[in-house]
């Protein structure tokens, strides 16, 4: 069977990632965060935040999280993370300077309690030097996120590879982004 490495993949090529539910072992940082292997047969190691190991980073705005730590923003597992309040709160994630990611669909976990501020005005934005952002996808009174830790997913029609991906609250009042989660799917290159 074939091994894939995605840091090695050409951009004609790339590796596809199928959303089937929240949190699925089939998202592009579940894939990085066991070690990049994917063959039939072939076993990966148990899953470590990519994050952790310094494949990906993840950025807050400042000031930084009230409660948490920043890589609980692309976890597989509940993590508790919420910024000081205030306007235009975000966190952003870097595949790094060989990944890009054509997104199909992206997937969040609320970082607390039900009553712990979860998002509902937010846009997914997709950037390629971190700096000029394009907006992927916007959320305008989206009640998915209810409940502790609650999961939801969303499709996005892009045919843009984006390395840097960020959750930008576009709440017009200051508020706690709450995210304890991130995952992606689509092509990555």
């Amino acid at each position: 069977a074939e091994t894939h490495d995605a840091r090695t993949a050409s951009l004609g090529e790339g590796l596809s990632f199928i959303y089937e539910r929240d949190f699925d072992e089939n998202g592009v940082l579940y894939f990085l965060g066991t070690g990049e292997k994917e063959s039939v047969g072939q076993s990966r190691r148990e899953w470590v935040n990519p994050a952790e190991t310094g494949v990906v980073s993840v950025t807050m705005m400042t000031p930084p999280a009230f409660s948490g730590n920043k890589n609980g923003a692309i976890s597989h597992t509940k993590q508790r993370l919420r910024s000081k309040a205030r306007r235009n709160a975000w966190v952003a994630l870097d595949l790094g300077p060989l990944r890009k990611l054509v997104t199909s669909h992206y997937t969040i976990r609320h970082g607390g309690l039900a009553n712990e501020a979860p998002l509902r005005n937010w846009e997914l934005q997709g950037s390629n030097d971190g700096e000029t952002w394009e907006t992927m996808r916007v959320h305008v009174n989206d009640e998915s996120l209810k409940g502790d830790y609650a999961t939801a997913s969303w499709p996005i029609e892009s045919i843009i590879a984006y390395r840097h991906f960020r959750v930008f609250d576009i709440t017009a009042s200051a508020v706690q982004l709450s995210v304890g989660g991130l995952e992606f799917y689509g092509c990555l290159h």
